[in-house]
């Protein structure tokens, strides 16, 4: 078919696309289910705004962590708490720094988020940005004060 990658073949998938067709579909996943605790936000914010998954991920970690700008603003106006640590001892702004996110750190700064928190392995959100090379979050957390030994 046109437009469709040579790897396609009819007996199906390449193992490489196929990987990569699993990752989509996950993400997709995360998406939906995101979506759902949003709509369910509406009706008990109190309660499902922060539902965990299975490590403790609430939908404000997941949308800091890919990325979605929008969809923080409307968890941290909906009441999220940005200070909720995960299984690994991260905070949503843990995810943001990771992914090189300047303007969702910056959200969740405004929202008073904890920069400093450790995590299980001993590192705060700086190192963890300085580890991933996420260098534009770096003079942001500085700026805010984050510790250059945490």
């Amino acid at each position: 078919m046109k437009g469709w990658p040579s790897s396609l073949t009819a007996s199906g998938l390449s193992t490489s696309i196929a990987g990569k067709m699993r990752g989509a579909h996950l993400y997709i996943g995360l998406l939906k289910t995101v979506t759902l605790i949003l709509q369910a936000a509406l009706i008990d914010a109190n309660t499902i705004i922060e539902a965990e998954d299975n490590v403790a991920h609430t939908a404000l970690h997941a949308a800091a962590g890919y990325g979605h700008e929008s969809t923080v603003s409307l968890l941290l106006a909906s009441g999220a708490h940005p200070n909720l640590l995960d299984r690994y001892g991260r905070t949503a702004m843990a995810g943001a720094a990771r992914r090189g996110s300047v303007a969702i750190a910056k959200e969740l700064l405004s929202n008073a988020t904890n920069i400093d928190e450790q995590t299980d392995d001993g590192y705060a959100t700086l190192a963890d940005a300085a580890i991933e090379g996420r260098l534009a979050v770096i003079p942001l957390l500085l700026e805010a004060g984050a510790e250059m030994t945490a």
